[in-house]
């Protein structure tokens, strides 16, 4: 006879706390670095261009029709909200598809793909050996990886490098007018300029 020492339940937790540690884990820095760039591009396009612009951008699947939100899935439901909102929640593993949940006691919420989350799942992009050459591999990796605004962390997360080290670096870029920073509420985004875009264009 078999007998479970353990129940169904926490065996379940047991099996998610694996996953997390296994295969989550090691690629949360990148996962967080798209997840929060994303929330950040919807909360602009909010400022800028208002409701409707959000979830025209979200997915072909997810359109606006006067007050309603309609999303294009296999479930046909109609939900009011009554006032309790519509939690939009990007993901890096629902691409090319969106989900709805609707259950009960569950906030209403719409789960859709997180912008860049295809570059998850490349490789880095390596500088060319001539910029290596001119900046020093670190420094050539960086200036290649700020082909977007990205901050010390998430830089250190992506590209396997301590924090310190990015942060020396940054400074020195900066220094050579480089790159630039910005602050966009509690973080300090790096970001490329027109003589670092020029020079990345220019060294093959």
């Amino acid at each position: 006879m078999l007998r479970w020492s353990r129940s169904p339940g926490l065996a379940r937790l047991d099996q998610l706390e694996l996953v997390w540690h296994r295969l989550i884990a090691p690629r949360w820095p990148r996962f967080r670095e798209v997840l929060a760039a994303d929330i950040r591009h919807r909360t602009r396009v909010l400022g800028e261009h208002g409701v409707a612009a959000v979830f025209e951008t979200l997915h072909p699947r997810v359109r606006v029709a006067g007050d309603s939100v309609l999303v294009d899935v296999a479930a046909r439901e109609r939900l009011e909200l009554d006032g309790r909102g519509l939690l939009l929640v990007p993901g890096v593993f629902t691409w090319p598809s969106v989900g709805v949940v609707t259950v009960p006691p569950w906030q209403p919420t719409l789960l859709y793909p997180a912008r860049g989350v295809g570059e998850l799942w490349t490789a880095r992009a390596e500088p060319p050996d001539a910029l290596a050459g001119v900046l020093g591999r670190t420094k050539a990796t960086l200036l290649t990886a700020l082909d977007r605004p990205a901050a010390t962390t998430e830089l250190a997360g992506r590209l396997d490098l301590a924090a310190g080290t990015v942060s020396a670096h940054l400074t020195a870029l900066r220094a050579a007018g480089l790159t630039a920073s910005t602050r966009s509420g509690h973080r300090v985004l790096y970001r490329r300029t027109e003589l670092g875009d020029a020079l990345c264009a220019g060294i093959r």
